[in-house]
């Protein structure tokens, strides 16, 4: 499964249900550009980590 930034900030904030599905998908995967806004919109060092 293919994840949007939407559902992978989501998740960070702590979101049950977000976690939820990323935790059932069999293949987790994300494009680039997903990689990229999660990083352009981390607010410290340790959310680029989880990236």
């Amino acid at each position: 499964m293919i994840f949007d930034t939407d559902v992978l900030i989501w998740l960070q904030r702590g979101n049950t249900k977000a976690a939820k599905l990323v935790e059932s998908a069999l293949h987790r995967h994300i494009l680039i550009l997903t990689q990229m806004e999660l990083m352009q919109g981390a607010r410290d060092r340790r959310e680029t980590m989880l990236i």
